[in-house]
């Protein structure tokens, strides 16, 4: 996966969102309009993935993909390849809160 700013969508069964999100070296950092993204993403055998993701609401009149949460970590697996990856996982420790995420390049990164 190459370092540069990459358009996400994500899907829980309850909402769908998208945002923007910087990766470099396999950092993560983003977000959207109420809440930002900030983890790794770390590539496994052939084009597989993991990344763990903290999410924080800035804009308390914001609502998550879950609803009202304010902070919470996702935990995801999935595959990555030069310029996209698709994850699915869920909120840590809150199996039933499940997301699907998907990211293509943008840009470069300046």
């Amino acid at each position: 996966m190459k370092d540069g700013l990459y358009v996400v969508t994500f899907r829980s069964p309850m909402s769908e969102g998208a945002g923007v999100v910087t990766v470099k070296s396999g950092a993560v950092n983003g977000g959207d309009f109420g809440y930002v993204y900030q983890g790794k993403i770390t590539p496994q055998s052939g084009n597989n993935a993991t990344a763990t993701i903290e999410v924080t609401r800035f804009n308390h009149s914001a609502e998550s993909v879950f609803g009202p949460a304010s902070n919470f970590n996702l935990q995801l697996k999935g595959t990555t390849d030069q310029e996209s990856f698709n994850l699915e996982g869920s909120v840590e420790g809150q199996p039933s809160h499940q997301i699907r995420i998907s990211g293509r390049f943008f840009k470069e990164l300046v």
